[in-house]
């Protein structure tokens, strides 16, 4: 009975362990499954999440973009479709003055250049407004970027830049609906009353745009003060 009681003991012993041993590495293995499962679950649900925000916030400032562009053009054809119906009232009082001159090429040629002056001016304000749309959707993603960025100098030249823009922007409409039909007083005075037309036209064009190359100034100085805020902020966590 001594002699069994030892084999009895041991026995129970490896049988136990048998069965015991293998249950903590497969709780174990499960858990770091269950976990890792969890964690991979978790983690693309988080990161879809921002995505999907930045995606949200990227769509709507291009919309707002996209509608204040439209705007703009509207705007700009609204006026140039009041200016087409002043200009088409204006044309036919030259006609009817053109008819009487003498010299029918002269009367000829001075109708094309006055259909010509207020076609060169709507295609240049146009021109213009576009470069203004553009200069727009580039400052709205500028701002975006400044945004996480903390400069009294950079918000000042964002600042800087929208005051030009809006100022441009009235000056270029302003020009889109000027009229540039000659002013017409005899035959004999036609050539330099043409003159006087063509030379108002160039110093108003010269004049508008020269507002709008000082707006696209003011955004490359506010790029630039992005760009230094920037490699400052870098330098600093060197």
């Amino acid at each position: 009975m001594k002699k069994i009681l030892p084999i009895l003991l041991v026995a129970t012993v490896v049988t136990t362990s048998a069965y015991l041993t293998p249950l903590y590495p497969v709780y174990a293995e499960n858990t770091n499954s269950i976990t890792s499962e969890t964690t991979l679950k978790v983690k693309p649900q988080q990161g879809s999440a921002a995505a999907r925000l930045k995606t949200e916030k990227k769509m709507e400032r291009e919309e707002k973009l996209l509608e204040n562009e439209e705007a703009g053009l509207l705007k700009l054809e609204n006026k140039i479709d009041l200016r087409r119906e002043n200009l088409a009232s204006k044309s036919a009082a030259l006609k009817q003055k053109l008819a009487r001159f003498k010299d029918k090429n002269k009367a000829n040629r001075l109708e094309l250049i006055n259909t010509n002056l207020n076609d060169i001016n709507s295609r240049k304000t146009k021109n213009m407004q576009e470069s203004l749309d553009k200069i727009s959707q580039i400052l709205e993603r500028l701002k975006s970027k400044a945004s996480t960025i903390s400069s009294s100098e950079l918000d000042s030249a964002i600042a800087e830049v929208e005051s030009q823009w809006s100022e441009a922007s009235a000056a270029v409409e302003a020009q889109a609906a000027k009229d540039y039909t000659i002013n017409l007083s005899t035959e004999a005075t036609a050539a330099s009353d043409a003159a006087a037309a063509k030379n108002a036209l160039q110093s108003d064009l010269r004049a508008t745009h020269t507002q709008v190359v000082e707006v696209r100034q003011a955004l490359s100085n506010a790029i630039s003060s992005v760009l230094s805020s920037l490699q400052g902020g870098n330098n600093g966590t060197n």
